[in-house]
């Protein structure tokens, strides 16, 4: 895994899986991991880009998720990028105040208005829909911080030096109208490259499965068990082209 350039850390939001999906559309790989495999991962690898995901928490719960202990939240070894429980956990580690104002709670589609001359929102309207699904906000951004974006409080921040990001509402999902345009600002402002081809993928399937079959069985046929779902009938359709004849599917 030492060519993953991004990992996601879940925090147990429904959207961590379309955060990697998004990135996988955009052409960039990354890993999902929970908060307690992260410092594993990161005794021997480094990443390019973190990505905190939201999650159904509060961070003043007891009990509430917190950082990994290897993990540097001063972008001097990553680039960080929180997703709205991500960006309070930030702010909220970084001394910054998080809370739950009544007047500051966003559910569902929201007007942001951005920064465009800030490069992580390089070519998106200044005024934008977004995405919102969030109680808590951060309302004292932590020192050294400045607000690059707005709905109802502050939807947006950034470092500095643009190194530790933090985004209220969520870019992964299609109601962000402009949402990929932000991830894919944050791939360029992290340098993290294209890495994703899924029909190199499909490839280099194809061809390991077909190298054990022909290794082990004697080019002898491959019985597959379809249940009709979505794994078993991709799978059919991946080994069909270099199996051939051989390939025999049964339904389950």
């Amino acid at each position: 895994m030492n060519d993953i350039q991004i990992i996601i850390i879940d925090y147990g939001s429904q959207y961590t899986l379309v955060i990697g999906r998004t990135l996988r559309e955009l052409g960039a790989r990354s890993l999902i991991l929970p908060p307690n495999k992260v410092d594993k991962w990161l005794k021997n690898n480094n990443p390019k880009a973190v990505i905190l995901s939201g999650s159904n928490w509060s961070v003043h719960n007891e009990g509430a998720p917190g950082f990994p202990n290897l993990l540097d939240i001063t972008g001097k070894k990553y680039f960080i990028l929180g997703i709205c429980y991500g960006m309070q956990l930030l702010a909220h580690k970084l001394r910054g105040k998080v809370e739950r104002p009544c007047e500051h709670r966003e559910y569902g589609p929201v007007l942001a208005t951005v920064n465009p001359k800030h490069p992580f929102f390089e070519g998106v309207a200044k005024k934008t829909q977004v995405w919102a699904s969030h109680g808590d906000t951060v309302i004292k951004l932590p020192k050294g911080f400045s607000t690059i974006a707005t709905s109802s409080g502050i939807a947006a921040m950034s470092d500095k030096v643009n190194r530790v990001l933090g985004i209220q509402f969520h870019p992964e999902v299609i109601d962000t109208k402009e949402g990929k345009k932000i991830l894919q600002n944050f791939l360029n402002l992290s340098n993290c490259k294209k890495d994703w081809n899924p029909e190199n993928l499909i490839k280099q399937i194809q061809k390991e499965v077909l190298n054990v079959v022909d290794e082990n069985i004697e080019k002898k046929n491959v019985i597959l068990g379809v249940s009709g779902g979505v794994d078993s009938t991709t799978l059919a359709a991946l080994l069909s082209p270099v199996l051939g004849k051989r390939l025999i599917c049964i339904a389950i």
